[in-house]
């Protein structure tokens, strides 16, 4: 392995920076899987991509150090989850955490009519937000409004739903259950498909348990338990635990600068194809990663022109 990829893309003797792919536990919110990693790393910049509720658990990726200034490129990832719905009551917060609000009748649910409601939310679909979620109105947080019961109007949102599919239906009484596979776009509230397929049968649903198994270019196979992140941050430092930023873009997006490019760079200045090895003309997708031929990743950059006559920097790393 070269000295590079051993230490990571951070430079020599600076704070590291990266990816950590995170499985979190159920029972622990999003942010406290941040906190947990802050006092095991002792790294204050961390921040995840991508709430994952409580009661689920699945791939959290943080991002760690200086990579936190690449979070806007990243809050826009397509989510993958494996998740089971109850057929046959509502529930307030729309998973069963909540008070139940609603008991349908399953006696007259068929196998054809539960696979047809969800082919109906599968497209471009509009969602409200529940009131037991993040989501702000007037800068507070729906839950905190929910808490107090109160319940305000929320607006509607756009969301894509790319693939719902029902892996197994389980008849029951007085519940039915239906496990199935979603992928959707960032923002889209798996609760809330389940309660607006209830709705739609007219026997109430609500989410009974959910994994998230994918979030952009990670699976759950990336994903490593807070207790592995501890040992291995022991045994081998951020080099045991840090994913290169790389991980997160495609290959072509990956620039190579000359020490002329870097000095530019370092004080925040544009670089043209003069400062990149080898210099290329091709068209190049946003954000362009900068680095140097020995693997420091210097900075995020926007592509100049088409096609491509330099880069400006967008976040100066190194």
């Amino acid at each position: 392995m070269a000295e590079a990829e051993a230490r990571g893309e951070w430079a020599p003797g600076a704070p590291p920076l990266g990816v950590l792919v995170v499985d979190k536990p159920r029972g622990i919110t999003s942010h406290a899987a941040v906190q947990e990693v802050r006092r095991i790393t002792r790294i204050k910049r961390v921040g995840h991509v991508g709430t994952l509720d409580p009661a689920a658990r699945g791939v959290l990726p943080l991002l760690v150090g200086k990579a936190t200034r690449l979070s806007r490129y990243a809050t826009g990832w397509s989510k993958e989850y494996r998740a089971t719905m109850r057929l046959g009551e509502a529930r307030d917060t729309q998973d069963l955490d909540g008070e139940v609000t609603f008991r349908g009748d399953c006696s007259r649910l068929t196998e054809a009519a539960v696979r047809e409601a969800l082919a109906r939310f599968v497209g471009e679909i509009e969602q409200i937000p529940p009131m037991y979620s993040a989501k702000k109105v007037g800068g507070v947080p729906l839950y905190k409004l929910a808490r107090k019961g109160k319940e305000v109007e929320r607006e509607a949102k756009r969301v894509t739903v790319h693939r719902l599919e029902a892996l197994a239906i389980r008849p029951g009484e007085p519940y039915w259950e239906v496990d199935f596979l979603l992928a959707c776009s960032s923002g889209t509230f798996v609760r809330t498909i389940c309660h607006d397929v209830g709705d739609l049968l007219g026997c109430g649903g609500c989410l009974a348990t959910l994994v998230r198994t994918g979030a952009g270019p990670f699976t759950l196979e990336d994903a490593i338990s807070l207790e592995a992140v501890r040992e291995r941050w022991r045994e081998a430092g951020p080099a045991g635990v840090l994913r290169p930023v790389a991980d997160c873009f495609a290959p072509e997006q990956r620039v190579v600068v000359n020490s002329a490019g870097h000095a530019k760079l370092r004080n925040g200045q544009s670089i043209t194809l003069a400062d990149v090895v080898p210099p290329t003309a091709e068209e190049i997708p946003e954000p362009a990663l900068l680095y140097t031929p020995g693997g420091t990743l210097l900075a995020v950059a926007r592509p100049l022109g088409h096609p491509v006559w330099g880069f400006r920097p967008t976040a100066v790393l190194a």
